[in-house]
């Protein structure tokens, strides 16, 4: 059957509208400039709206400070561009988390004339300091191991082993000697000005110039392990690095939070799974813990 092209033209007329209206209808987006960081580090949510010059009032969805593990440092103004009988509007919101996961950014409702437009939701992946290589995440297969029987001799050698052990813990216990009492509190200026020459002494010895980067990277994270006890007279040279970090949290700005929380993962990952931290990255934590004990030192209030 022919089809007349009266109604052939009419037929193509009617899609051309309909895609023509369809074209013209809103469209929002959200998007992340990163979409995997580093504990502490920041990135930046991208929110935009298409609309017609004529479609009327644009409202932007408002974020909280803080959803889901996830929190917001600094809201941009928003900002527009015109392109024909359309604009572009945009916002920027910095973020950052110091929680380790995959978080989502749920989906953002926008008003476009009074009508609800909602934008996809946007993953974001959250993790400590990544290590170069794949060589610390080795896994193998579990090898059955053949029973040989009791081995006395291995028996005997564990009950020498655990004897002598007990009995140089016992001689231990008995002239050992009491652990050194909590590190006084004093003025934050004195302990201050204490950490800024262990600090200078440090550039001074260039160890990590010298490749002593386990050494290095122990020496400034001590300098600031003794200048929070020194100002605070809690014990956080006995803390551990995660219980430094829920403490250091309060006492920073986030900006400042993020920058010394990477220096001690990377401490940690030299320590304790061998990182080979380049000359750069080690001149910059130096830095870093030098600017945040030098916002600590700035604050009024006690800790």
């Amino acid at each position: 059957m022919k089809i007349r092209a009266g109604a052939f033209m009419s037929f193509i007329a009617v899609v051309f509208i309909h895609l023509q209206v369809a074209a013209q209808q809103p469209a929002v987006s959200a998007s992340v400039d990163r979409s995997r960081i580093i504990l502490g580090d920041q990135f930046t949510l991208t929110i935009q709206v298409e609309a017609g010059v004529d479609d009327g009032p644009v409202v932007f969805p408002v974020l909280p400070d803080s959803l889901n593990h996830l929190e917001v440092i600094e809201r941009k103004a928003r900002d527009s561009v015109r392109a024909g009988n359309r604009i572009m509007y945009t916002q920027e919101i910095v973020m950052t988390s110091f929680d380790s996961g995959l978080w989502v950014i749920p989906a953002q409702t926008f008003s476009v004339a009074k009508k609800n437009f909602e934008s996809q939701g946007v993953p974001v992946s959250v993790t400590s300091v990544p290590l170069r290589g794949d060589e610390y995440n080795d896994i193998k297969d579990i090898i059955p191991v053949k029973d040989s029987g009791i081995d006395w001799k291995k028996w005997l050698l564990v009950f020498v082993s655990v004897l002598v052990i007990s009995l140089a813990g016992s001689y231990w216990w008995k002239h050992r000697k009491h652990a050194p009492a909590v590190v006084p509190q004093v003025s934050r200026s004195t302990a201050f000005e204490e950490a800024m020459g262990a600090l200078r002494k440090i550039q001074q010895e260039k160890a990590n110039e010298k490749g002593y980067i386990k050494e290095y990277y122990s020496s400034i994270y001590d300098v600031f392990r003794l200048y929070l006890a020194r100002v605070s007279g809690k014990p956080f040279m006995q803390y551990t690095t995660d219980e430094i970090l829920m403490d250091a949290k309060d006492m920073l700005m986030p900006a400042g939070f993020s920058s010394t929380a990477e220096v001690m993962r990377i401490t940690d990952a030299v320590k304790f799974a061998r990182y080979q931290s380049d000359f750069k990255e080690s001149t910059d934590a130096l830095e870093r813990i030098k600017m945040g004990i030098e916002e600590i030192n700035s604050q009024k209030r006690s800790f």
